[in-house]
């Protein structure tokens, strides 16, 4: 049997952040994909895979960080030494957070630069671009600015782009984090043609892996230690927990109180933040009642970009809105933000939004310190250790937040919120971009808190199975309307 030709090849890899760190973040790493390949990327979140595939892709040591030993070719050549505007013709990276890889406004004008930069024929670029975004849907996105795309539309945006550009191997780090579970369906249909079609070359990183049955060739897992191990294909189940099918299953436990934190009270939100719109205009919300109950967590699904965190921007009276929205039975534009922002809180979709200090340590004496409770410093760091230890980032407790994993990234900003004392949370996608494990230790840590200090909790999710299991309501936003699909029977009470 004739062997398939090595497309990428990385060879001894032994990388660290900091030349002083006693730890590498990779060590004597190797990894092959062979031409035509599909390869899933997984391992527990922090353990070093998008640092690995900013390697694979040229990125680093170039832009940060020290390459101690290794070589990374693609064809043969050298990828570390290679120009980018040579590079990506063979290899284009989607990054975990789109934020960091858009340049320009507009999508259209995205798509633009990508095709510049490799020389594109100019009569060509409008034709090219039109073409690829619509093989993932955002052809009617062309000309909306990039800031006000949701999550899961800015991941489809940033997959426009690397494919435009046309190369023969993609790297996708967490390509359907931010996505709904038909977007990702599409998504993956779409990477099957394309890999019929045009024989591409990919690797992917993903903690998710049934969606990849079909398509990918094999796993491998990056471990902690730093080492590199192949499942076989019998073995894709062995780390994957049986998911329950039923949205309507069991409610987690009973409320401790049903008076509402929050009620919406004919509600109506509009993309462009405008309180008023032209009739012209479809609404991403539009009348929208409900009740949301102290002590209980309540989930908000919807497909990527439904609305679910411009519903969240209007709830803290960051964006305007029609009809009434009361926060503790008061309407929130009376408030004052210090006064609102002291009792409910926001965990972004982008975590690096929120951080305010260069150490994970220091972010979460921070909110400690906020919360003006007096204790000496030997135990507010005792108390801050404990928590990053609940949520596994001891170890990175010296580290910037600025250069965790999207991962470490969101727990630590969860983290820091639940620090910080507030009573009520916003939580926009909290889960996203974790393993399992780390998923678990977020919800356990929330239901206790619930149970135990009557936390409230208003999350967004697209993971179906872990809203049925762990919130007391859910809501689904979609086509403009909020339609209940569990509700608390005090909540029902109270808005009636």
């Amino acid at each position: 049997m004739m062997e398939k030709e090595i497309l990428l090849a990385a060879e001894h890899l032994t990388f660290r952040y900091c030349e002083q760190s006693k730890r590498p973040v990779l060590e004597n790493i190797s990894l092959e994909l062979p031409k035509g390949s599909v390869t899933l990327l997984t391992g527990d979140s922090g353990c070093g895979k998008s640092t690995l595939a900013s390697i694979l892709a040229g990125l680093l040591p170039k832009n940060g960080g020290f390459l101690q030993s290794g070589t990374v070719t693609i064809r043969g050549e050298n990828i570390l030494e290679m120009p980018e505007n040579k590079r990506v013709r063979h290899l284009s990276i989607m990054f975990q957070n789109c934020d960091l890889q858009f340049c320009m406004k507009t999508l259209r004008e995205e798509l633009r630069f990508c095709l510049e930069n490799i020389a594109a024929d100019p009569a060509c670029m409008d034709a090219r671009a039109w073409e690829a975004a619509c093989q993932t849907g955002m052809d009617a996105f062309l000309d909306r600015p990039l800031h006000s795309l949701s999550g899961g539309e800015k991941q489809k945006a940033a997959l426009s782009c690397i494919l435009a550009l046309d190369a023969a191997c993609l790297i996708l780090d967490e390509p359907f984090a931010n996505l709904d579970p038909a977007s990702a369906e599409e998504i993956i249909l779409l990477l099957k043609k394309l890999h019929r079609d045009k024989t591409l070359t990919i690797l992917a990183i993903d903690h998710h892996w049934p969606r990849w049955e079909g398509l990918a060739d094999r796993i491998v897992r990056l471990e902690e230690n730093n080492s590199i191990s192949l499942l076989s294909q019998p073995r894709h189940t062995d780390f994957v927990p049986e998911r329950k099918k039923d949205i309507l299953c069991e409610a987690p436990h009973t409320l401790n109180t049903g008076k509402p934190a929050f009620i919406l009270e004919q509600v109506t939100l509009y993309a462009d933040n405008r309180r008023k719109s032209s009739c012209a205009d479809v609404p991403l919300l539009s009348g929208a009642s409900a009740a949301f109950p102290t002590g209980g967590i309540t989930a908000i699904l919807g497909k990527s970009g439904a609305g679910k965190t411009t519903l969240f921007e209007a709830m803290l009276g960051l964006r305007q809105y029609e009809g009434n929205i009361l926060f503790q039975g008061k309407e929130v534009r009376s408030y004052k933000k210090k006064e609102l922002f002291t009792n409910a809180g926001i965990v972004f979709q982008n975590p690096m939004n929120q951080f305010v200090t260069q150490g994970a340590l220091d972010e979460i004496l921070f909110s400690l310190k906020r919360t003006g409770k007096k204790a000496p410093p030997r135990q507010l760091e005792e108390n801050a250790l404990s928590l990053l230890e609940q949520f596994q980032l001891k170890n990175a407790r010296n580290r910037s937040p600025f250069m965790l994993s999207q991962g470490q990234q969101r727990r630590l900003a969860v983290l820091s919120m639940l620090a910080g004392g507030q009573q009520i949370l916003l939580l926009d996608e909290p889960t996203y971009g974790q393993d399992d494990r780390s998923c678990e230790a977020i919800m356990d840590l929330l239901g206790e808190l619930v149970r135990k200090q009557n936390l409230t909790v208003i999350l967004s999710t697209h993971d179906e199975e872990m809203a049925c299991r762990r919130a007391h309501q859910i809501y689904r936003l979609e086509n403009g309307k909020l339609t209940p699909i569990r509700i608390s029977i005090e909540s029902e009470v109270v808005s009636a």
